[in-house]
């Protein structure tokens, strides 16, 4: 996979790379992955974030994490620090809106995971986009002429995951999105 990160990194204008494990995957090998990948992430400028493992984003020196439990927010900010960046997946307003309160760096709508299309998350990118001001990112199936869209209606990030077929769509994506 690191190879398939310095392509994209070297392709496209990428403001993030977000490591995701398999839940299955032990503590140790979970981090020897973060400290190979994310020194070369930033060094590129691009931000490093790892999901969901709190201590694994701490030890590796990843500038921050990304949670898909609003309720871990609290947790994560006092081990990490005010200046990680720490974001949270939501497909629930209320949630949304108390852990951008909170000091949320960004808010996501959609799974990162999910290859449906990202039409359910634009209900909630058309309410979030006028009101708040913390950033959004729209994750879900992305292609080329959906990422425009995204952003026409206020998405401030588009995610693209490399491991399905947005991977090799990313030079479109980032060139419809004006980074390529």
């Amino acid at each position: 996979m690191a190879a398939e990160i310095t392509a994209a990194l070297a392709a496209a204008d990428i403001a993030c790379v977000l490591l995701r494990f398999d839940p299955a995957l032990s503590d140790r090998d979970a981090l020897a992955a973060a400290r190979r990948l994310g020194p070369p992430v930033q060094k590129a400028g691009a931000a490093f974030l790892v999901a969901n493992r709190v201590e694994i984003a701490a030890e590796a020196g990843a500038d921050g994490v990304h949670l898909d439990d609003a309720a871990e927010f609290d947790a994560a900010r006092r081990r990490l620090g005010k200046d990680a960046s720490i974001g949270v997946g939501s497909a629930d307003p209320d949630d949304a809106m108390t852990v951008a309160e909170a000091g949320a760096d960004y808010v996501a709508f959609g799974r990162f995971d999910d290859p449906a299309p990202v039409e359910p998350a634009i209900e909630l990118l058309a309410w979030w986009a006028p009101v708040m001001t913390v950033p959004c990112v729209i994750a879900g199936a992305v292609d080329a002429a959906s990422a425009k869209r995204l952003a026409n209606l206020g998405a401030d990030f588009v995610a693209v995951s490399l491991a399905g077929p947005d991977g090799a769509r990313l030079p479109e994506i980032a060139t419809a999105l004006g980074g390529g």
